[in-house]
């Protein structure tokens, strides 16, 4: 290139404006903004790359100044995407108030707060890819017209080979004190309890040792994986106790259902006979079992208090009648009933008592 070519390169106006190469660099002088292949550069600085992807690199002689060298920013040729390249093989820091607040280590592990760790935790546990210093919040403003825009922390594997008692991820809670560095202190995690992650489990683990589980068969201890051995219920209600052939002024009751065994209480004053037989309390809150069929050994309950019944007794016993809702009554110590520890059922007759009042507890197995 010629001197005088070059000369005609470099034009300025009147206005002050500097212009090289046509475009290839423009300074406006009045709004004191560059352009680079633009000539009316919005902001202090804009470039330009017509069609193609836009690229500015910072570089020096450490790095090299190639193509594949230094730091970029791109706008891809769409002009929708943008890039921030660390051509190099190092870390990648962002700073707000004149101090690190994070960081993109050279293998990809994400600090924020921190200087990202490069070493596993635990055995068989490797570093996490994003580690923070502090806590985490996941907000949004929900609302209740809108039930469907609750937000998740969602956890997904994409494996299509899912096996039994794989694991599927969780949290842990790790110690890293000096005297024991490499403690793996509690463990929540999700496994897999069959292919292609049909069903799956919930495992809570202190000091390494599972301590319960959670699958479609309910809650289970210490390892414990026998379906037989899960609770899978737990309730509390009321209910109102009857009496069979007889009417009662009034009458309640609460109930506790753990499992298979439910725990009752109940009263009833005021006691009417309407019928005849044996006296029953029904309409347990539950029906009793038939585990030990023939054996009357579903349950036992006593009465704790009772007072004005129709016949001298010693104690008041409830024995539940298997596949009912009903249990017999029973007692010791009066007429007609064997010696010893032999029980016989009361009649209704027997609580025909105007002024009667009776509480009692029940327990039983479903």
């Amino acid at each position: 290139m010629t001197r005088a070519r070059d000369l005609a390169a470099f034009v300025s106006n009147a206005d002050g404006d500097i212009k090289f190469d046509t475009d290839t660099l423009f300074i406006d002088s009045s709004a004191n903004r560059v352009g680079i292949s633009n000539d009316t550069p919005a902001r202090n600085l804009s470039v330009n790359s017509g069609s193609s992807s836009g690229y500015i690199q910072l570089a020096n002689t450490n790095s090299g100044t190639g193509a594949s060298n230094g730091f970029e920013i791109k706008l891809d040729s769409a002009g929708s995407l943008v890039d921030l390249i660390n051509r190099e093989n190092g870390d990648m820091r962002f700073f707000t108030n004149n101090t690190e607040h994070m960081r993109i280590d050279d293998s990809g592990r994400v600090g924020i707060n921190l200087t990202p760790s490069t070493s596993d935790p635990l055995t068989n546990v490797s570093e996490g890819i994003l580690q923070v210093n502090g806590n985490m919040e996941l907000r949004y403003a929900g609302s209740n017209s809108d039930p469907a825009g609750a937000r998740y922390f969602n956890i997904v594997n994409t494996d299509t080979t899912l096996v039994s008692d794989q694991p599927l991820g969780g949290m842990q809670w790790i110690g890293l004190d000096s005297s024991n560095p490499n403690s793996n202190m509690v463990s929540i995690t999700a496994y897999c309890d069959g292919n292609a992650g049909t069903s799956g489990n919930i495992r809570f683990k202190t000091a390494g040792s599972e301590r319960a589980r959670i699958n479609s068969n309910g809650l289970t201890f210490n390892g414990d994986t026998a379906a037989a051995n899960a609770l899978d219920d737990y309730e509390e209600g009321t209910w109102t106790p009857t009496v069979k052939g007889i009417t009662v002024s009034s009458a309640s009751g609460i109930y506790t259902k753990v499992g298979r065994m439910v725990t009752c209480v109940g009263n009833f004053t005021n006691a009417t006979s309407t019928g005849s037989g044996d006296a029953r309390i029904d309409n347990l809150p539950f029906s009793v079992g038939d585990n030990m069929s023939g054996t009357s050994l579903e349950g036992f309950g006593f009465f704790q208090y009772f007072n004005n019944l129709g016949v001298t007794v010693s104690a008041v016993f409830l024995t539940p009648f298997q596949g009912t809702d009903e249990a017999l009554i029973k007692f010791t110590g009066g007429t007609g009933v064997g010696s010893g520890d032999e029980m016989g059922a009361m009649d209704v007759s027997q609580i025909d008592v105007s002024n009667v009042s009776v509480r009692f507890n029940l327990t039983y197995f479903v």
